[in-house]
C-alpha cells in the first residue's frame, strides 16, 4: 500500500485532486476534514462517487449526507474528552498523562461488498456509521 498526500486549499482545487486520484489509480480516499474540506462535504462526496473513489470520512456527518464510510470520533465525545484533559491538568495533572488516561471512544463505520461486486460509493448501498446502519 502507498500513502499518497493531495493537498487541497480551496474548493476549486477539488476537481483537480479527484483527476489527479483517478490519473494515479488511487484504491481509495482517507479524508481528514479541516473547516474548508468540511464545508464542501456535498461536493466532496458526488466527486468520489464520480470518479468511483471509495471514500472513508472523519466525521458522521459525511455519511449522513451520502458518504458511504465514517470513522473518527463524535464531535461532541471530543468536546467532552478535551473538557476532561483540561480539568486534569489544571488540578495539576501532566497533559500526557490526562491523554493516556481518557477513554477513546472511536465510532467505526463498515461498509463491506455485498458480493455481487459492489464498491463502497455505490449509491445502492446502505450507509453505515458505527453502531447504526443510515439508510
Amino acid at each position: 500500500m502507498k500513502l499518497r498526500v493531495i493537498d487541497v486549499r480551496r474548493p476549486t482545487e477539488l476537481e483537480a485532486a479527484f483527476e489527479t486520484m483517478r490519473r494515479g489509480h488511487a484504491d481509495a480516499l482517507v479524508l481528514v476534514a479541516d473547516p474548508m474540506l468540511f464545508t464542501e462535504r456535498p461536493s466532496i462526496i458526488q466527486l468520489a462517487a464520480r470518479h468511483r473513489v471509495p471514500a472513508v470520512y472523519e466525521h458522521r456527518l459525511f455519511a449522513e449526507i451520502g458518504g458511504r464510510v465514517s470513522y473518527g470520533p463524535r464531535p461532541q465525545e471530543r468536546f467532552q474528552r478535551i473538557a476532561v484533559y483540561v480539568d486534569r491538568i489544571l488540578r495539576g495533572g501532566s497533559a500526557g498523562r490526562a491523554a493516556r488516561r481518557a477513554a477513546d471512544h472511536v465510532r467505526a463505520g463498515d461498509q463491506s461488498q455485498d458480493g455481487q461486486g459492489a464498491r463502497p460509493d455505490d449509491p445502492a448501498l446502505p450507509v453505515s456509521a458505527g453502531d447504526q446502519t443510515i439508510e
